[in-house]
C-alpha cells in the first residue's frame, strides 16, 4: 500500500471523528444517486499501476434511520507494466475492470453533519486486459467505511468519502484490491421533519 493510498485512508477516518452537530427529526424515506472518482491499489499479480484510473456510479435508497441500500457499477482502466522474471516475464500495457455490486450501508448518525457509516456487499468484476486480448469474469464480496459531510446549506446534498477492501473469488487465485472513492450524493426529496403537521385534506 503507497503512502497516497495511506493518506486518504487517513483523511476519510479523521473526518469520521470531527465533533457532530445535531440536526432536526427527520424521516429518511428517499433515492438518492452518488457519483465518485475512485483511487484503485491493485493485487500485485494483476500487474497493474495504482492511481485514480476511474469512476463508480450509485444509486440507492435510505430506509429507516440507520440503514441505506444501493446498487454500483465502477469502471476504471489502469496502466500496466513489465515484470521479467522466471515466474512471470511478460507484460499487461493496460487493464480494464468493470465492477458491478449490491451493497448495504449501515449508518452512525444520519441526522449528525458528519455521518459515519461501514458498509458491505457482493458483486460481479470483469477483467479485460489489452495484453493478448485477453478476459475474465469473477464473482466478488466487499467491505468498507466512509463517511458523509451534510452541508448546513442543503439537505439534498452531502459530499463522500469512503474506503473498501474488495475480492475476487477465483479457484486458483484471489485477487485482494483496496479501493477509494471522493465524491458527492444528491437526494431526490428533501428529508422531511418527523413532527412536520399533516395536511388535514
Amino acid at each position: 500500500m503507497n503512502k497516497e493510498f495511506k493518506q486518504l485512508l487517513a483523511i476519510i477516518a479523521l473526518a469520521g471523528c470531527l465533533p457532530a452537530t445535531a440536526a432536526a427529526d427527520f424521516q429518511w424515506d428517499r433515492w438518492y444517486v452518488s457519483p465518485s472518482i475512485i483511487y484503485n491499489d491493485g493485487d500485485k499479480e494483476r500487474l497493474v499501476d495504482d492511481g485514480f484510473s476511474g469512476f463508480q456510479f450509485a444509486a440507492g435508497r435510505d430506509i429507516g434511520d440507520w440503514i441505506s441500500v444501493e446498487g454500483m457499477f465502477g469502471y476504471s482502466k489502469m496502466d500496466g507494466f513489465y515484470r521479467n522474471n522466471r515466474r512471470s516475464p511478460y507484460f499487461r500495457d493496460s487493464e480494464s475492470v468493470f465492477d458491478i455490486s449490491v451493497n448495504g450501508l449501515l449508518h452512525y448518525d444520519r441526522e449528525a453533519e458528519w455521518d459515519p457509516y461501514i458498509m458491505g456487499g457482493l458483486g460481479y468484476l470483469r477483467y479485460e486486459y489489452n495484453f493478448n486480448n485477453g478476459h475474465e469474469s469473477r464473482p466478488s464480496a466487499t467491505i468498507g467505511f466512509g463517511v458523509k459531510w451534510h452541508p448546513e446549506w442543503s439537505d439534498r446534498i452531502a459530499f463522500r468519502g469512503e474506503a473498501r477492501y474488495r475480492l475476487a473469488y477465483e479457484s486458483d487465485y484471489n485477487f485482494s484490491d483496496y479501493v477509494v472513492g471522493v465524491g458527492i450524493q444528491w437526494s431526490f426529496d428533501k428529508a422531511t421533519p418527523k413532527d412536520l403537521p399533516q395536511d388535514s385534506d
